[in-house]
C-alpha cells in the first residue's frame, strides 16, 4: 500500500510540474505531439524537397589570387631579398636547435657536479649550472628522463628533477657507492664498497631489498633489457648473476683475476667483461665463452653503439671502437682523444634518422670532448673540446627536447 501511495503522489507532481512548465513556456514552445499508428495512411507521402545547402551556408567569397612575388631588379632590392633568406635560413636552424640539444652533466674529484647544454648545428657548449653538493668526490652519475642522481664517496645520493633542475633530497647508502643504473623505471640498483647490493625505489627512494652479494668492493654492475636479471663484478674475483623478480642469486663464476667492467648488449643475448686488459665476450644463456681479445692497454670505461660495436675508453686516453661477434673481435679504428686515461664515455643515440650519434668522453686531466659519431661510416668527429682544468670522474648524456 505504501508503494502505490508513493507511485500517486510521485505521478501526481510530475504531473504538475509538466502542466506548470507548459504554463510559462514561451509562445514559440510547442508540446510534442502524439501520433496514432492507426490515423497514419498505409501509402507514404510525397517527400518534401528540402533546402539544400546554398540556402543553408551563406555564399563563400571568391578567392582572391595572390600577388605573384616581385622579381628584384636593383642591386639593392637583391641585397635585401638574400638578407631575408639568410635571416629565414638562421631562424630554423635556430628552430632545429632548441627542438633537440645534448644534456651533459659531468662530477669532478674536487666534489663538484656540473652541467651544460650543447647544439650540435652551433657547435655551443652553454654552463647550465655548477655545484658542490658532497663532502667526497664524485664516484658515479645516473641519468633518465626524470631523474638526475649524484653518488659520491661520503656514502650518500643526490638525487635531482632532471626536468625541473631541483633537488629532490638525499638518500643514504651502506658504504660509498660504486656504481649505480635503473634496473626498471622505478627501481635503482646500487653496489657499494663494502660489497652491499641494494634496490631503491623512485617512489620514495627507500631500500626495498639488501644483500651482501660480495666480500670485498663491487666494481661495476650491469642490468638486463627485461630488468629481471643482473650481473656484478667485484674485488673478491666472483662474477654473480641474479635474479631481481626473486630476490635471489642464480650463479657465480670464480675468474682468475677480479673483473673491472661488465656489461649486456643492447638486446640482452650476450654480455662483455673486462679482466685488466683482456676483454671477453660471452652468451647470457649459458655463460659460454663466444670470443676474445687482448688489448695493449688497460680498459677503464665501455659502452655499445649496438649490438656488434663497442666503444672502448683506454689508460693512456684513446678511444677504440670494436666490432664484437660470437666468433672474433676486430679493431675498427683507433682515436688520440685525451692526454691522459678516459675516466668515463656516456653515448647518446640520435632518434633522428640519419644524423650522428652523441660520445662525450671525458678524462682525469681535465678535458672534456665532445664527439660526432657517424651512423653508416662509423666515424667519430671531433664537435666540442673544454678545458677546465678540473679532474673528471663521471658523466652522463642525454638528447632533450
Amino acid at each position: 500500500k505504501l508503494q502505490f501511495l508513493y507511485f500517486i503522489v510521485f505521478y501526481n507532481m510530475s504531473r504538475r510540474r509538466y502542466q506548470h512548465r507548459q504554463a510559462c513556456a514561451p509562445d514559440w514552445f510547442q508540446p510534442p505531439t502524439i501520433i496514432n499508428l492507426d490515423d497514419v495512411a498505409e501509402e507514404d507521402p510525397k517527400p518534401t524537397a528540402t533546402p539544400g545547402l546554398k540556402s543553408i551556408l551563406k555564399k563563400r567569397p571568391a578567392s582572391v589570387p595572390e600577388p605573384e612575388p616581385e622579381v628584384p631588379t636593383t642591386r639593392k632590392q637583391k641585397r635585401k631579398a638574400q638578407v631575408a633568406v639568410e635571416g629565414e635560413k638562421r631562424i630554423k636552424e635556430e628552430e632545429a636547435a632548441k627542438d633537440k640539444f645534448l644534456f651533459i652533466t659531468v662530477g669532478t674529484y674536487d666534489c663538484s657536479l656540473a652541467g651544460y647544454i650543447h647544439n650540435p648545428s652551433m657547435k655551443r657548449l652553454q654552463t647550465l649550472f655548477a655545484m658542490k653538493p658532497h663532502t667526497g668526490y664524485i664516484t658515479d652519475l645516473t641519468l633518465s628522463d626524470k631523474w638526475l642522481l649524484c653518488a659520491s664517496t661520503d656514502e650518500t645520493i643526490s638525487v635531482y628533477n632532471s626536468k625541473k633542475l631541483r633537488e629532490v633530497g638525499t638518500c643514504g647508502s651502506e658504504g660509498a657507492v660504486t656504481k649505480m643504473m635503473f634496473a626498471t623505471p622505478t627501481n635503482l640498483l646500487v653496489a657499494t664498497d663494502c660489497g652491499v647490493l641494494e634496490i631503491m625505489r623512485s617512489s620514495d627512494w627507500m631500500t626495498i631489498w639488501k644483500e651482501h652479494a660480495h666480500k670485498k668492493a663491487i666494481n661495476d654492475i650491469t642490468v638486463h633489457p627485461s630488468g629481471s636479471l643482473g650481473i656484478s663484478v667485484g674485488e673478491d674475483s666472483f662474477m654473480k648473476f641474479w635474479d631481481f623478480r626473486k630476490c635471489k642469486l642464480l650463479l657465480q663464476i670464480k675468474l682468475p683475476h677480479p673483473a673491472s667492467l661488465v656489461s649486456f648488449t643492447p638486446s640482452g643475448s650476450n654480455y662483455v667483461a673486462a679482466v685488466e686488459k683482456t676483454l671477453t665476450f660471452s652468451s647470457t644463456e649459458n655463460g659460454e665463452e663466444l670470443s676474445q681479445i687482448k688489448l695493449s692497454e688497460e680498459v677503464k670505461c665501455i659502452a655499445f653503439v649496438d649490438e656488434n660495436l663497442l666503444l672502448i675508453g683506454l689508460e693512456e686516453g684513446s678511444l677504440q671502437l670494436l666490432k664484437v661477434s660470437e666468433s672474433s673481435i676486430k679493431s675498427l679504428w683507433v682515436q688520440d682523444a685525451h692526454p691522459s686515461r678516459v675516466r668515463s664515455i656516456a653515448f647518446a643515440k640520435s632518434t633522428t634518422e640519419g644524423k650522428s650519434h652523441a660520445v662525450v668522453s671525458v678524462c682525469s686531466g681535465g678535458s672534456l670532448v665532445v664527439w660526432d659519431l657517424c651512423p653508416t661510416t662509423h666515424k667519430l668527429t671531433e664537435s666540442r673540446r673544454v678545458s677546465h682544468g678540473t679532474r673528471y670522474t663521471a658523466v652522463a648524456a642525454s638528447w632533450r627536447s
